[in-house]
């Protein structure tokens, strides 16, 4: 029978469910293991360890790309793992065969290259979560609302006093501390109670409190007052339970979803993951958990739990010995380059540059007639390179340009907007048909010169041309033209009135389209007048 059978705070938290696959945010990565995986901790964005099914336990020490298998002394499931750094870590699992029945404490000083096991000191406890502050400061706990502490490393353990509530004993199930005071815990028993515990004086009383009618399996502090924890049943979905007040006041939801929420962690301050085990899904929210949007996983993994070590990197272990990282490249963008925000008197042939985004196999450049880009004068896709040649923009007028990097897991953020401004034509051929009979570049006029200025240049053969812009101290300014061009004579021109009065260096490269190897270079001096 439930101790709970409905709560004033209890309301029904919108979801909206997406077939959209969690391919596009969660990639898998190869393990050398096919047990299940349950628990996982990070330390930093390289260095990670799972632990699951047959007393598995794997690790990773650069971000995921690979995963090795340590050696376990257990063959019973991993059911929490916790490391203070890279070297020093902890393990819980449970021996359910004499003569060892209770909990036992695996403990590792070099990372996992060498596991070491003992039992709890006492028969029938039965722990599931742990925490360290360091090598001596520990913290474990598990059924019948045990809460146990160590300060010596683990050579002895004391149980902390609860209080005297109805909850105090049900089964914990996870636990996690703010600082060396303030610090929580979750659990309860299905289809009776979900419970909280808090203590405010360093584990010297836990208090108790019945939060909900379903176990809470995990959750998540954005600070001392603001917690969102997780959980549910099979029969009623999903649930989510938060505090605003520090844990004085808890509000529970329902969420219309099938599963079992086992962990969450947040990305941003807005951006959360929940996980929920063999339901094969996530649930997300962009709202700091107001609403949430369910994902299916790919290919149907089970996924049991999650962690973000910062916005750009986060983990998942489930079924298959499987461990998802979330696909970062979807929340980055490139850098627009060249032309500047703002430009005036940009050629109507504009190289537009950005820089190289990490993982795009191309990308799409959009330029617009209209901030809003409802009027495209280019929506060019599957650009190899990190620039884009235009071919005759409107003259004396304003465009907005922007980029975003594509792979097979789909497509980046946009950049930023810029505009910029045409001037008059450039780029014109001179009005002899003849193929000059070797590459040149003139001398600049007028030079000196005031705002504008004309470049022309001969090429024997058709090639890749660029004219590029360095101040006297040697830094690149603008990369002028960049572009493909047949055999001829050619001349362009040059908008200055933006910049400051002084010398200037002009650098001309002539490159084989075949091989990009270089054909001719030279460079002028001007000087621009102001």
């Amino acid at each position: 029978m439930r101790l709970f059978h409905f709560f004033n705070s209890c309301f029904l938290i919108s979801l909206i469910t997406l077939s959209v696959d969690a391919q596009q945010y969660w990639l898998s990565s190869s393990t050398p293991t096919q047990q299940t995986l349950r628990t996982l901790f990070f330390t930093d964005a390289l260095h990670g360890w799972a632990g699951g099914d047959s007393g598995v336990i794997i690790h990773t020490s650069n971000g995921g790309d690979s995963w090795q298998l340590q050696s376990s002394p257990v063959n019973n499931l991993i059911l929490d793992i916790f490391f203070i750094d890279n070297q020093n870590g902890w393990a819980l699992t449970w021996d359910l065969e004499p003569p060892i029945f209770g909990t036992i404490i695996l403990h590792t000083t070099d990372g996992g290259d060498n596991w070491y096991s003992e039992p709890y000191p006492q028969d029938n406890i039965f722990l599931r979560t742990i925490f360290f502050f360091d090598v001596l400061d520990g913290w474990m706990a598990g059924e019948d609302g045990l809460f146990i502490h160590t300060q010596n490393g683990g050579l002895s353990w004391a149980a902390a006093p609860l209080d005297s509530s109805l909850f105090a004993q049900f089964p914990v199930i996870h636990m996690n501390f703010f600082n060396s005071q303030l610090g929580f815990a979750c659990g309860g028993a299905f289809d009776v109670a979900g419970v909280v515990w808090r203590t405010t004086n360093s584990g010297q009383l836990w208090s108790a409190q019945g939060v909900s009618p379903e176990p809470i399996q995990h959750f998540w502090m954005f600070d001392s007052l603001h917690i969102l924890g997780v959980g549910g049943d099979y029969e009623f979905g999903a649930s989510i339970l938060r505090t605003i007040d520090g844990g004085i006041s808890w509000q529970y939801s329902l969420l219309p979803t099938f599963g079992i929420a086992r962990a969450v962690s947040f990305r941003t301050i807005r951006e959360g993951w929940a996980v929920l085990g063999l339901a094969n899904k996530y649930i997300m929210t962009q709202d700091t958990g107001q609403s949430w949007q369910e994902y299916p996983t790919p290919d149907s993994t089970g996924v049991f739990d999650i962690t973000f070590t910062d916005t750009l990197h986060g983990f998942t272990a489930g079924t298959e010995g499987k461990i998802l990282r979330y696909n970062s490249f979807l929340i980055t963008a490139p850098a627009l380059l060249t032309p500047v925000n703002g430009a005036n008197g940009v050629s109507i042939t504009p190289t537009l540059s950005w820089q190289p985004l990490n993982d795009s196999e191309t990308y799409q450049l959009q330029v617009s007639l209209l901030p809003d880009f409802s009027v495209l004068v280019i929506n060019a896709t599957d650009i190899l390179h990190t620039f884009y040649s235009a071919d005759s923009l409107s003259p004396q007028t304003t465009h907005y340009w922007k980029v975003r990097g594509v792979n097979s897991s789909g497509q980046s953020r946009w950049s930023e907007v810029r505009n910029f401004t045409t001037g008059s034509s450039v780029g014109i051929a001179s009005d002899t048909e003849e193929i000059p009979a070797s590459f040149h570049f003139f001398q600049n006029y007028p030079n000196p010169f005031n705002a504008t200025t004309n470049f022309e240049y001969s090429l024997s053969l058709p090639s890749q041309v660029q004219i590029e812009i360095y101040d006297i101290s040697g830094q690149k300014i603008e990369t002028l033209l960049n572009r493909q061009f047949p055999a001829g004579t050619f001349r362009q021109q040059w908008y200055a009135e933006n910049l400051a009065g002084g010398i200037y260096f002009i650098h001309f490269r002539v490159m084989s389209i075949l091989d990009n190897s270089i054909r001719y270079q030279k460079t002028r001096k001007v000087l621009l007048l102001k």
